[in-house]
Order: C-alpha cells, then sequence, then structure tokens
C-alpha cells in the first residue's frame, strides 16, 4: 500500500458513506489529481481497496485500518452492506 507522506495535511474530507449514499464513482475506477493523496477511513464493517496498477491488488480496510490513495494512481472500492466510511484528501 502507498505511505502517506510525514509532512501530509488534510486540507479536505468527504461525509460519511455508507452503503445507500457512496458515489457511484468511488465503486468505478478512478484517480487522485496530481499532489493529492487520500486515506480511507472505516468507521463500521469492511472495506475492499484496489489499487488497479498492481494486478488489482485488494487491500481489505477495517476499523482502525486506513488505507493510503497515492496521486494520479487507478483505483476502486467495494463495500458491505454495514460499511460506513469517509475519505481525507491531502497535499503536501
Amino acid at each position: 500500500m502507498p505511505r502517506l507522506p510525514h509532512c501530509a495535511s488534510v486540507y479536505k474530507e468527504t461525509p460519511v458513506f455508507d452503503a445507500t449514499s457512496v458515489p457511484a464513482g468511488l465503486l468505478a475506477s478512478h484517480r487522485l489529481k496530481d499532489n493529492t493523496w487520500g486515506q480511507i477511513e472505516v468507521l463500521a464493517g469492511r472495506l475492499e481497496y484496489v489499487l488497479e496498477d498492481e494486478a488489482n491488488l485488494t487491500f481489505v480496510l477495517r476499523p482502525g485500518t486506513s488505507g493510503s490513495v497515492a496521486p494520479t494512481r487507478p483505483h476502486h472500492v467495494s463495500i458491505g452492506p454495514d460499511t460506513r466510511f469517509r475519505v481525507k484528501f491531502l497535499r503536501i
């Protein structure tokens, strides 16, 4: 999994999403902009975070285990019916 740079700081975050409110764009292939990092924080349930440029390398995230998203890397998530999560966006 990509490692967040130590000097990255949060500049915004999404609301908490669940199975009924997650944007379709997060479930499909997408990328963050240059110089933008993401941190997926799972509050309940489990979330699969898939790095598409590494043969669909999949990380299972749960409360207490966050996922780091590097700039411009193609990825997507899939969630279960009881999952609640949010994404924090960071810049260096």
